[in-house]
């Protein structure tokens, strides 16, 4: 359905949105967020009664990508109740037009058609990651909130795979904390939440099986924490996400990255340079690391475009980190139940093929928690069950063909 609302701008100006009500239900506040591929402003469900945030694609958006990230959050089974706990809740999505007052005195001289924008509206949330971190003494966290937050990145990157989509930018300006956190209280206990799929892509075919890679396909992603196959301009799979979490994870412990402030081809050779030094040593990335760091990025350098991702075994990695010098993390914090559902209730749009969702018995937890699962995949496929090939019916002996004849 096309809506068309009031806007008093004029049409030759970006429009200001503050005030228009979308549909007749979604009042527009004020902008939060710009991208290359559209705005995201507060708003406010005149139904639910809540705050939700809109993401609005302008008409002159050289490519349409919200549509991608529409359907991501579908097949994810985050409509309504189906939530997932790392993903911003999808609220719906349509498209409006935009009218002038001018517009409407001329509608009958000749009027010009109206430019229609695409939006989406999901679940409003607190600042991001980038933010916070900018914002915390060292510009780093201590290892104890670095495993929390780490952990909750690790269950959403692994259910965005577990529907064959790789993100392609993951890092922490695309991870944001609940509505109720503001910047002054401790980020320990904070939920996270994955956000902005306009780069993603699918990298299994409708069998289950990886897509074979293109030869070059460009620069995707964010320099500072791209993988070196982003750099290189190869197609990017589901270890070029762990990379870029990896660095994501090393800026957060130690508060920057070697290449910070450099450009995007001198980040490239440094790259270049670290998977061709000792790994551990002095001069590479991961000198003065905690040990599972250096074991996370052995790890990732053994793998390939094609190759799936051990989850379990970089999980694990991530609850070695020590807390403190000699003290494994596991056994400085307490557990907290976390049960997943055996026959999980789904939306009915959501892909069947959707990981389960993990449901927190006594709520978000300040500690980390000890027998969180991640979603078991069959170990024939890591990514994604895949679906039986089509049936082909065996072709009959001539002699049995029916033939079918015009009456005459």
């Amino acid at each position: 359905m096309l809506t068309a609302v009031n806007c008093t701008s004029s049409m030759s100006s970006t429009p200001n949105l503050e005030g228009v009500i979308i549909h007749k239900r979604w009042k527009i506040l004020h902008p939060i967020g710009k991208g290359a591929f559209g705005e995201v402003h507060s708003a406010f469900d005149l139904h639910t009664q809540k705050p939700v945030a809109i993401k609005i694609e302008p008409p002159t958006s050289k490519k349409q990508v919200l549509k991608l990230e529409i359907a991501i959050l579908r097949k994810l089974g985050v409509a309504g109740s189906n939530s997932s706990h790392w993903i911003a809740e999808f609220v719906g999505s349509g498209r409006f037009a935009i009218t002038s007052n001018d517009t409407e005195k001329k509608a009958g001289q000749d009027a010009k058609p109206l430019p229609v924008y695409h939006f989406m509206v999901m679940q409003l949330l607190g600042p991001n990651l980038s933010e916070i971190r900018r914002n915390t003494p060292g510009h780093r966290f201590p290892l104890q909130t670095v495993t929390e937050l780490a952990l909750q990145m690790l269950q959403a990157i692994q259910a965005l795979h577990g529907i064959g989509v790789v993100h392609r930018d993951i890092k922490p300006g695309n991870f944001c904390v609940g509505p109720d956190y503001s910047l002054d209280k401790p980020l320990a206990g904070a939920r996270v939440y994955m956000i902005d799929f306009g780069l993603s892509r699918k990298f299994l075919n409708g069998y289950g099986t990886i897509r074979e890679a293109r030869p070059k396909v460009g620069f995707r992603g964010t320099s500072r924490y791209a993988s070196l196959r982003a750099h290189k301009g190869q197609d990017l799979g589901p270890v070029d996400d762990m990379w870029t979490f990896f660095y994501l994870l090393v800026e957060f412990i130690t508060g920057s990255l070697p290449w910070r402030g450099k450009e995007k081809d001198r980040i490239a050779t440094i790259k270049a340079a670290y998977h061709e030094a000792d790994v551990g040593k002095e001069g590479h990335v991961t000198y003065g690391l905690p040990s599972p760091m250096v074991e996370m990025w052995k790890y990732l350098a053994g793998l390939d475009y094609e190759d799936p991702v051990d989850y379990k075994r970089i999980e694990k990695m991530l609850r070695d980190l020590p807390g403190d010098p000699g003290v494994s993390l596991s056994k400085t914090v307490s557990s907290a139940t976390v049960t997943e559902p055996t026959a999980p209730q789904r939306s009915s749009i959501a892909d069947p093929l959707t990981p389960p969702s993990i449901e927190w018995t006594n709520g978000p937890s300040k500690s980390i928690p000890q027998n969180v699962q991640l979603p078991s995949l069959p170990p024939h496929n890591p990514h994604l069950i895949p679906r039986p090939p089509p049936t082909t019916p065996p072709t009959l002996h001539r002699r049995f063909r029916v033939r079918r004849y015009k009456a005459r």
